[in-house]
């Protein structure tokens, strides 16, 4: 069996702890591993993503609220260094549910395109 994907939310103040509430609430709080930074935050960001990826056991899959803005462009610039890890923009609520039952048994490549397709059929 493959190790377990890590989740980590990168967004902007308030959105990412909402959106890990709500998925901890929908899915149970022991069923994933699922992270939040928020920028601006007290530690510095991109140091924090970098701590993040440092501890990861396995892969990762960083998800931001907003392509271009600067948690999606801070996290891609901490991801650079690794193969591990894949960064996703525009984050939503199906997107992340869906991730959520894939991470214990799918590839980081695969997963990433699960949490594309989990978008794009969200909001139909």
């Amino acid at each position: 069996m493959q190790s377990e994907s890590a989740v980590l939310l990168v967004t902007h103040p308030g959105i990412g702890s909402a959106f890990c509430s709500t998925a901890k609430y929908i899915m149970g709080q022991s069923l994933f591993s699922l992270s939040c930074i928020e920028v601006p935050g007290t530690q510095p960001a991109e140091q924090a993503i970098r701590d993040w990826i440092t501890g990861l056991p396995g892969s990762g899959l960083i998800l931001t609220d907003l392509y271009g803005a600067t948690p999606h462009n801070i996290a891609c610039r901490a991801a650079m260094a690794t193969d591990a890890v894949r960064v996703l923009a525009g984050l939503n609520l199906p997107m992340l549910l869906r991730i959520l039952n894939y991470t214990q048994a799918t590839d980081l490549a695969a997963l990433y395109d699960i949490a594309r397709a989990g978008a794009r059929r969200g909001i139909q």
